[in-house]
């Protein structure tokens, strides 16, 4: 039997299941202590946010997140690839895309 791995699209939990499961899971405690020791402020919280606004804004960020995108939005990236959900919150990011802005300046 050959099986063509294009054709395979392998079942994914629902998108409900799966915001449920990273709500779990996250360890929410460490961003709100990240951000309280870096200052990290939101304008809309008026400081750095209460565990509940950070959770609140990361949920409504995988909500919204279209398929095979990311958002970047208050330290969060949501990211919906084939319809797998993940969500991370990053204090430092580079990558090599900003090499080629560095030399035209």
């Amino acid at each position: 039997m050959i099986i063509n791995l294009l054709d395979c699209n392998p079942p994914r939990p629902a998108l409900d299941d799966q915001i449920e499961h990273i709500n779990e899971n996250f360890d929410w405690i460490k961003v709100h202590d990240a951000m309280t020791a870096l200052q990290w402020t939101w304008a809309m919280s008026g400081g750095v946010p209460t565990l509940g606004d950070i959770t609140a804004h990361a949920i409504d960020l995988l909500i919204r997140v279209k398929p095979n995108n990311f958002i970047y939005c208050g330290g969060f990236k949501a990211e919906n690839n084939y319809g797998v959900l993940s969500l991370a919150f990053i204090v430092s990011d580079w990558d090599a895309w900003e090499m080629e802005e560095m030399e035209e300046e």
